[in-house]
C-alpha cells in the first residue's frame, strides 16, 4: 500500500494507530502538523479545534467535520489508515464519516484483529475486501533478490526462508532486512554458511534488543511506554533517564540507523507498533511503573499552559505510574472534556476509572475539595447517563448519593444537580 501510495506523490497520506486509548483524533493529528506548517487557511483554523487547546472546549464536532473532509479532498487522492483495530473512537468516527458522507478519496483501512469497533466500522459501509495470500516460492526468490544478486543456492535458500516464514512477507522482509544490516547475509558467506533465522519476530526483535547498551534499552522503553511520539526536548525532560543533552542526541540517531526507530517532523517514534508488545516483555515491572510517572511528569512540564491537549494521555501514566491523586483528578477533567466532544462511553469510562481511585484520592486532597470533585463527577455521570437514555440507572444514582454538609459545596454546583434531579 505505500508503494501504490508513492506514485501519487504528496497526494497520498499514510496515517498511524498505536491504541485505542490515544487521544481522539490521534489518526490524523499527522496529518493537521503536516498541513500546518506551509500554509495558514479557513479549514486549518478549524481543524486546529480538534488538535490543539480550543478543541477541548464545548466544540460540536459536526460543525466542523464538513470543513475537515473539504481539506483532506483538497489535498490528497488517496488515505490509508493502519491499524485501525488500535484506533481511538475520534479517528473511527471522523474515518465512517468520511466514507458514509462519500469523500472522493480512495481510501484503505487495514487492520490486523476484528474487533467489535472495526466490524462496526465496516458493517455499515459497502467495501472491498482484500485478504493477502501467503508468498510462494517465486515471490521469495524475488524478495531475496533484493538483498543478493542471482546465484546457484539462490533457490534453496528461498526455499528455507519460505519454510522459516510460511510466506509471511512481514517476517521474511523483517528477516532478510536485520540479516542484512548485521553483514549476515553477505553473499561470500551465505551459500557456505547456516543463517541464524529467528523462529518469528518477537524472537528476531528480541535478539536485537539484548544487543543494545543499558542507555538505548531505556530509551526504547520510554517509547514503548509512552505509545506516541516523542520530540528530543521531550525525551531530555524525562527525568528518569541519567543521560547528557549530547547522550541522548547519540541515542536517538543511533536507534534510528538500527530501524528501531524512526524521526518526521512530529518527532521520533518506534518504527514497528508490534515492537512496543516485544520490548514490553524484557521490563521490570518497576521500571514501567516509573517510566509512566515520568512521562506524567514530563508532560506536565511541557504542556502547562495548554494541560487540556494532553488530559487523556495524563491520565492514563498517572493511573499506570501510581500517582493515584493526580490520575483521580485527570480522569475527571479527561471525562469532562469527552462529555463535550460527545464521546459518551469514553467519558463513562473515564468516570468509571475515577471512581476506583476515590479512596486513594481522598486520603491526600483537602476534605471539601475532595467531596466537591466527587459530586461534581456524580453530576456529570448522570448528565451523561441522561442524554443516552439510561433513566433507571439515573434514577438509581440519585437514591444511593449521600451528601455531606450542604455548606461544603458551591452553589452553582448544588444548582446543577437539582437541575438534573428534576
Amino acid at each position: 500500500a505505500q508503494r501504490f501510495a508513492s506514485l501519487h506523490q504528496k497526494r497520498s497520506f499514510f496515517c498511524r494507530n498505536t491504541s485505542p486509548q490515544q487521544p481522539a483524533y490521534s489518526g490524523f493529528q499527522p496529518f493537521f502538523q503536516e498541513q500546518k506548517q506551509p500554509e495558514h487557511s479557513s479549514e486549518l483554523e478549524l481543524l486546529s479545534k480538534l488538535f490543539e487547546e480550543q478543541r477541548f472546549e464545548t466544540v460540536e464536532k459536526w460543525s466542523i467535520y464538513t470543513d475537515i473532509r473539504n481539506l483532506l479532498c483538497s489535498h490528497l487522492d488517496i488515505l490509508l489508515v493502519d491499524n485501525i483495530d488500535q484506533a481511538d473512537p475520534g479517528t473511527l468516527e471522523l474515518l465512517e464519516y468520511l466514507i458514509r458522507d462519500n469523500a472522493p478519496l480512495f481510501i484503505i483501512a487495514v487492520f490486523h484483529d476484528e474487533t467489535a469497533s472495526t466490524m462496526e466500522l465496516l458493517g455499515s459501509n459497502k467495501y472491498q475486501e482484500i485478504r493477502p495470500s501467503a508468498l510462494n516460492l517465486s515471490d521469495v526468490e524475488e524478495f531475496l533478490l533484493e538483498f543478493l544478486s542471482q546465484g546457484p543456492q539462490t533457490r534453496p535458500i528461498a526455499q528455507r526462508m519460505l519454510d522459516k516464514t510460511g510466506g509471511n512477507p512481514t517476517l521474511l522482509h523483517h528477516i532478510l532486512s536485520t540479516l542484512s544490516d548485521t553483514g549476515e547475509l553477505d553473499e561470500e558467506r551465505v551459500y557456505s554458511a547456516p543463517l541464524p533465522l529467528p523462529k518469528d519476530l518477537n524472537e528476531s526483535t528480541s535478539q536485537r534488543w539484548l544487543k543494545l547498551s543499558e542507555e538505548e534499552q531505556l530509551v526504547l522503553a520510554i517509547f514503548a511506554i509512552s505509545r506516541s511520539s516523542l520530540t528530543e526536548l521531550q525525551i531530555q525532560q524525562s527525568a528518569i533517564l541519567p543521560l547528557s543533552v549530547g547522550e541522548i542526541s547519540e541515542v536517538l540517531n543511533n536507534l534510528t540507523q538500527e530501524k528501531f526507530l524512526e524521526h518526521s517532523e512530529v518527532g521520533f517514534q518506534l518504527l514497528h507498533t508490534w515492537m512496543r508488545s516485544v520490548f514490553l516483555s524484557w521490563l521490570p515491572q518497576e521500571l514501567i511503573i516509573s517510566c509512566h510517572a515520568a512521562l506524567a511528569q514530563m508532560l506536565e512540564r511541557t504542556h502547562s499552559l495548554h494541560i487540556g491537549v494532553i488530559l487523556e494521555a495524563l491520565a492514563y501514566h498517572c493511573e499506570e505510574g501510581n500517582l493515584l491523586t493526580k490520575a483521580y483528578l485527570y480522569l475527571s477533567a479527561a471525562a469532562e472534556q469527552l462529555k463535550n466532544q460527545t464521546h459518551f462511553e469514553a467519558s463513562l469510562n473515564h468516570i468509571e476509572r475515577a471512581e476506583l481511585l476515590q479512596t486513594e484520592a481522598q486520603k491526600h486532597m483537602p476534605y471539601r475539595r475532595f467531596a466537591v470533585s466527587r459530586l461534581g463527577l456524580m453530576i456529570l455521570k448522570i448528565e451523561i447517563l441522561r442524554i443516552m437514555g439510561k433513566i433507571k440507572e439515573t434514577s438509581t444514582l440519585f437514591k444511593q448519593y449521600t451528601f455531606d454538609d450542604l455548606a461544603l459545596y458551591p452553589p452553582h454546583i448544588l444548582c446543577h444537580f437539582y437541575t438534573e434531579l428534576v
